[in-house]
């Protein structure tokens, strides 16, 4: 697998990305970020190869087809517990840590 640090910088993002949605409330994909989040820190720290492995494969199909954490809006029409003039930010912000997910997860190949 990839070096220690990129693997951090990834389990890093996934946290801070969980932390989001669980601020305005998007349950499935805050407990999705979350559980990878717990399981990326346990094999990071254990050395688990496989299980890395596995975590990077799940993140990386996150990103394609209908549905998809790429299609994810947080917003209070989805019933999401944020203010409509927070959106915005709200949405810039996850979309910035989701492209940056996204490219660290190349970067491990």
């Amino acid at each position: 697998m990839s070096n220690q640090r990129a693997l951090e910088q990834i389990s890093e993002t996934v946290g801070q990305i969980a932390n989001l949605l669980e601020r305005y409330k998007v349950k499935f994909w805050a407990a999705t970020f979350k559980e990878t989040h717990e399981k990326l820190e346990r094999a990071i720290t254990n050395g688990w190869e496989h299980d890395i492995s596995t975590a990077i494969r799940t993140m990386r199909s996150w990103y394609g087809g209908m549905g998809s954490f790429n299609d994810l809006i947080i917003s209070n029409l989805n019933r999401d517990e944020i203010a409509e003039q927070e959106e915005t930010s709200a949405n810039k912000k996850l979309q910035d840590l989701s492209s940056k997910l996204y490219s660290e997860l190349e970067a491990v190949g």
